[in-house]
């Protein structure tokens, strides 16, 4: 059985590479979110800002969260393995792969929405 104290490790573990990722990747798109505003012209839709946002926030945020569930679940495994004492919280382990797959979700949403705010403002200049 797992200490509640490791428990609460795992979690805030999880918390904290939930809240670094999804923070760097909603930043790195805000700082070029205006660049993409003359695309609404050139494509005439917005769904340019879906397809974007999809691509490069929410794919990526999505393979990180399989990733470290991967390398986490593994860890865990072989740790126990080696000290031949506790157990895997596989619940916590889901829940935490649950919570940030849907804020890879919430990010690509709001990066989304951003973008077509920003759209909205986007006027041209001349050269």
């Amino acid at each position: 059985m797992i200490a509640r104290g490791n428990r609460n490790g795992l979690v805030t573990g999880i918390l904290f590479i939930l809240v670094v990722g999804s923070t760097s990747a909603a930043a790195e798109f805000v700082r070029v979110r205006h660049a993409l505003a003359p695309l609404t012209v050139l494509t005439g839709h917005r769904r340019v800002f879906r397809s974007v946002t999809s691509w490069h926030l929410t794919f990526p945020l999505l393979m990180a969260t399989v990733v470290t569930e991967a390398v986490t679940a593994w860890h865990s495994v072989f740790l126990i393995a080696l000290v031949q004492e506790g157990s895997v919280s596989w619940a916590v382990l889901g829940l935490g792969i649950s919570v940030c797959a849907a804020v890879s979700l919430a990010v690509g949403f709001l990066g989304a929405r951003a973008a077509a705010r920003e759209a909205n403002q986007w006027r041209p200049n001349a050269d």
